[in-house]
């Protein structure tokens, strides 16, 4: 059985269902970092955009939800740019607001079908980035992300999974 055809075979069981306005949403790091600087890019229509989509999903959720592997890619770039001390406060002062889904059994299988298929196809997103997207299909989550296209190979395999970009409207 090839990889594409495990991922068709294993999508009809991530179809992804919410019954809120706002479905619960997985927030990957690019999102992560554009909420960081909105506030300083406030005038820019991409941080207006990011910041109405920030608060319209803060009104139906208390805390954003980010994959272990986002808090993996944000502590890597802060010990590589800024040193232990910034990756160790991002640790201690910033991650207890976000819900953080750490990979279990479900996770680890689809994201390393995802993995297998993209490999096979010479088309692949990196390690943490195929997590964060088997996090979303695992969890039934909407991905929020500013690289939609990277993702839309995860749907073009045949996963159920939704994106968003909020520097959108």
């Amino acid at each position: 059985m090839t990889c594409s055809m495990r991922s068709k075979r294993l999508a009809g069981r991530y179809v992804q269902k919410s019954l809120s306005p706002v479905p619960k949403a997985l927030v990957d790091t690019s999102t992560y970092f554009d909420i960081q600087r909105a506030v300083k890019n406030r005038r820019r229509e991409w941080a207006q955009n990011s910041l109405r989509n920030l608060t319209k999903y803060r009104a139906h959720h208390s805390r954003l939800t980010i994959s272990a592997f986002t808090s993996f890619e944000i502590l890597d770039g802060l010990h590589r740019r800024s040193g232990d001390d910034a990756a160790r406060s991002f640790s201690n002062e910033v991650v207890p607001f976000y819900e953080v889904i750490y990979p279990d059994e479900s996770i680890v299988a689809i994201a390393a079908d995802i993995h297998a298929a993209l490999a096979g196809t010479r088309q692949l997103i990196g390690l943490a980035d195929t997590f964060i997207a088997a996090t979303a299909v695992s969890e039934k989550l909407t991905l929020v992300t500013a690289n939609v296209k990277h993702f839309e190979r995860i749907q073009e395999m045949g996963y159920s999974i939704a994106l968003e970009n909020w520097r959108e409207v």
